[in-house]
């Protein structure tokens, strides 16, 4: 009945779900804490039949200097973590929690970028060696939020475009 209900909605067509995030930061630790709590209305992989429409999401996150910054070109850590996969759903509660290291003043430019995706199902290659165990993600969704914009403890929803 609720699926049925979203479909209707006209503004469900655009959505591609939206994630549950904490963020806190620790002055002391000079560390950004992470929470990814759960994702909500993930649209459906294509499959042929119906249960086969379920996806194995996970979200990976990664902090990032914005292109407009002066910062933009600095080179630095690239720092990037990822939840584990959750298994045929399409609203994952993940519970998982991440620290970044990032110091108060690039807060001011950097943002964090969030991308859920979908873990294919893994099946045999006709590909030789490693080349076979490549296994890109497909996206789900994305989101980017501004470091500097953002409560230093706060919990929300982010929609994912």
């Amino acid at each position: 009945q609720e699926q049925q209900r979203q479909q209707s909605d006209p503004s469900y067509a655009e959505r591609l779900g939206r994630i549950e995030l904490t963020l806190r930061y620790s002055p002391a630790r000079q560390s950004l804490v992470l929470a990814c709590h759960r994702v909500q209305l993930l649209p459906q992989t294509a499959g042929p039949t119906v249960d086969t429409n379920l996806c194995n999401p996970y979200v990976k996150f990664s902090i990032e200097a914005a292109e407009s910054s002066a910062y933009a070109n600095q080179q630095s850590k690239k720092q990037s973590k990822r939840t584990g996969t959750a298994r045929s759903t399409l609203t994952p509660v993940f519970d998982e929690s991440f620290d970044f290291q990032v110091n108060e003043i690039e807060l001011s430019y950097r943002y964090l970028r969030v991308r859920v995706l979908h873990r294919k199902p893994k099946s045999k290659s006709i590909l030789p060696g490693p080349a076979a165990r490549l296994s890109r993600g497909v996206l789900l969704g994305s989101a980017r939020i501004s470091l500097a914009d953002f409560e230093h403890n706060s919990t929300a929803w982010y929609e994912l475009g």
